[in-house]
């Protein structure tokens, strides 16, 4: 599945050529996993279970597909300063990534050193990194940064 913000739709596709898309203007929550759950049946995956628990709002959905366009050339555009200064980085670097969320993109830079107190072993903390990213900010980021 991607979030296809040039057609403005949610798109799926499989390893067998099979295609759907979603649009995002006019629909809401319930009415696209209903949607997903009914394309997936057509193509012989039955879910056991509906987990509509979470996607069962039937609020309608704002959509603003230039909002949407903005947002698509301004990720494509940090994604490339990004991968560029990552290109230029000798030390490690983790990949580029957008993060669902927060739809944020950002990626981490480790230095090779080991922050001083901390135990070396414990491998999510010892090693010396920096995290650069972009966000637009939410309804839990206030600010963008």
């Amino acid at each position: 599945m991607e979030l296809d913000l040039v057609s403005h739709q949610l798109s799926v596709f499989s390893n067998t050529g099979w295609h759907f898309g979603i649009p995002f203007k006019g629909n809401n929550a319930l009415g696209m996993s209903l949607q997903i759950m009914q394309m997936l049946a057509t193509q012989g995956i039955k879910l056991d279970e509906y987990p509509l628990r979470g996607f069962d709002d039937e609020t309608l959905l704002s959509y603003d597909a230039n909002a949407a366009d903005a947002f698509r050339r301004a990720i494509s555009w940090i994604d490339v300063v990004f991968r560029t200064f990552k290109g230029r980085l000798r030390e490690e670097t983790g990949p580029v990534q957008l993060f669902p969320h927060h739809l944020d993109i950002a990626m981490n830079w480790f230095s090779g050193r080991l922050v001083p107190g901390i135990d070396p072993a414990d491998e999510d903390n010892a090693d010396e990194q920096m995290n650069f990213g972009f966000v637009t900010g939410d309804g839990s980021i206030n600010d963008a940064y």
